[in-house]
């Protein structure tokens, strides 16, 4: 009989053969099964990790990886609870020598099951159909026919009862506290090293550095650069905007050059680390040099890049619209502003990386957010399309 994961082929032809063999081994190996299943479990979580872009700078365990997800938004509860369940079933199965509870594996292949449906809808496609859950079967069942055995089986699938299942949500339970404690905190800079951004590199300085007064710091030759910051407000590296590349735009007298100069003098004050473009290739999407000149001149500028966009932002009217890696060059904008002012697209794109457009949940269990893309053969068809926003100002 046909694994019930053959959907998985899609993302992963290798998780698609380990749910295969996990699958032989429930009803005569379920202690093998179960240690198969926390593999499974913590191969999907990387993917998950990977696309949300947790650990661009420092890996994560598989717990960690767990608690940031859900403390990042990127898992709901339930999630949280089936993923916690099969890790923590899974280390058992490892470390114990009596033999794993068939029903412990029976309610684990359940549980990927749902995780590998909600990945398929998330991030890989929204239109994803699931198919309908089945029990599986012994490859030998001499006494009960397929009907009887689910019969008997699903009380046991269901239960959900179980100690570890207690602890996990006692567990989750303080995680849920300390999220939203966070919560109260007013979010700033002082929470994580500033970042800031100048011509495809990352420069991550200090917080004791970050809060000094700028005419403090050891960048000399900058003089004029620095009064013209403090003419516009800016009298401390934190107060820049977290991309360089077109505030010189906004200063009188200052050119590229002295950008160029000045963010030399940053790279190498003690403490400061730079994330060069090579470090970052894979990790970011992208830009060339024409597309970025159009966005450029329609008064865009670069605020957020992943792997998977880059986020623009207007600075009269403050829009935002991403640009996806696609080989067409393909914009993404917000539904709102797309059914107000431009002729809309058969249908939505759905994207985690659009964060800041508004979720929909298309008969789904988890919303993802949407918003409608736009796509041009050559730069001056972009340009002129992001043009449109300049005058979209002057309206709201």
């Amino acid at each position: 009989m046909a694994s019930i994961f053959e959907f998985v082929k899609d993302f992963s032809v290798e998780l698609a053969d380990l749910a295969a063999r996990i699958e032989e081994k429930i009803f005569e190996e379920p202690q093998a099964a179960l240690m198969q299943a926390r593999l499974y479990n913590e191969e999907i979580v990387k993917l998950i990790s990977e696309a949300e872009e947790l650990e661009t700078l420092y890996g994560l365990k598989h717990a960690e990886r767990i608690h940031r997800l859900f403390r990042d938004n990127a898992i709901d509860e339930d999630l949280y609870m089936k993923f916690e369940w099969i890790r923590k079933k899974g280390n058992k199965a490892v470390h114990e020598v009596t033999d794993a509870n068939v029903t412990d594996m029976l309610q684990a292949h359940r549980f990927l099951f749902d995780i590998s449906v909600w990945y398929m809808q998330v991030y890989v496609s929204h239109t994803f159909k699931s198919p309908l859950y089945k029990v599986p079967v012994p490859m030998r069942s001499n006494t009960l026919n397929v009907a009887e055995l689910e019969e008997f089986i699903k009380p046991y699938v269901d239960r959900k009862l179980d100690n570890m299942w207690a602890d996990i949500q006692r567990q989750l339970e303080g995680v849920k506290a300390e999220k939203k404690a966070d919560s109260t905190i007013p979010v700033t800079k002082a929470k994580r090293p500033l970042k800031l951004r100048f011509m495809n590199d990352v420069l991550l300085i200090p917080l004791e550095i970050a809060d000094k007064p700028m005419n403090e710091l050891p960048v000399t030759g900058s003089n004029y650069l620095l009064s013209e910051l403090s003419r516009i407000g800016i009298d401390s590296l934190k107060e820049l905007p977290d991309s360089l590349d077109t505030l010189h735009m906004n200063l009188i007298g200052i050119g590229t050059h002295s950008m160029e100069k000045f963010w030399e003098q940053l790279i190498q004050m003690t403490g400061t680390e730079l994330i060069t473009e090579q470090e970052q290739t894979g990790h970011t999407i992208q830009i060339n040099d024409d597309v970025y000149s159009a966005f450029n001149d329609a008064d865009f500028v670069v605020v957020n890049k992943t792997k998977k966009a880059a986020e623009f932002e207007h600075k009269l009217n403050k829009q935002i619209v991403y640009l996806l890696p696609n080989k067409q060059t393909t914009v993404v904008v917000h539904p709102e502003t797309a059914a107000s002012h431009f002729d809309l697209p058969e249908k939505p794109s759905y994207s985690t990386a659009l964060r800041r457009f508004p979720k929909s949940g298309d008969n789904r269990k988890t919303p993802i957010s949407y918003g409608y893309s736009f796509k041009f053969d050559d730069t001056e068809g972009l340009r002129q399309f992001l043009m449109n926003f300049s005058i979209l100002s002057q309206m709201t």
